[in-house]
């Protein structure tokens, strides 16, 4: 029992262990790091929309508080 145990501490591939996948978004609002099937995404700062693909949230008015108030940080974006 202790070699498998062993032997499987020494066979984890910490590559296979999930991690999200950092996105950006460039000065155009374009979301960059998804994949093709993804596409095209957008990020609207102003309007306060979501696009991916043929998918769009918009934000609700009371998330505006949130959005002047952060209006000069940088948006991290990931995906699972």
């Amino acid at each position: 029992m202790f070699f498998i145990l062993m032997s499987f501490l020494f066979l984890i591939n910490t590559d296979v262990v999930h991690q999200d996948t950092r996105l950006q978004i460039d000065n155009k609002g374009n979301i960059i790091g998804l994949p093709k099937q993804f596409n095209p995404a957008k990020f609207d700062w102003n309007k306060k929309t979501l696009r991916i693909k043929n998918r769009e949230v918009i934000f609700p008015k009371c998330m505006n508080y949130y959005f002047a108030q952060n209006k000069n940080t940088k948006l991290n974006l990931s995906a699972s």
